[in-house]
């Protein structure tokens, strides 16, 4: 991802929400906070 390791722990919230047809897994929505702890690691 370009970034060195720092060592540091991060946390990355994560919202999914799936939507099951038939007993069969057809759509796939996720957000997440990646962006914006990369930009803090850059940053840093």
């Amino acid at each position: 991802m370009g970034i060195a390791a720092t060592g540091r722990r991060v946390a990355i919230e994560v919202i999914d929400i799936v939507r099951v047809t038939d007993g069969r897994y057809v759509e796939h929505l996720g957000v997440n906070t990646l962006p914006a702890v990369l930009a803090q690691l850059r940053a840093a």
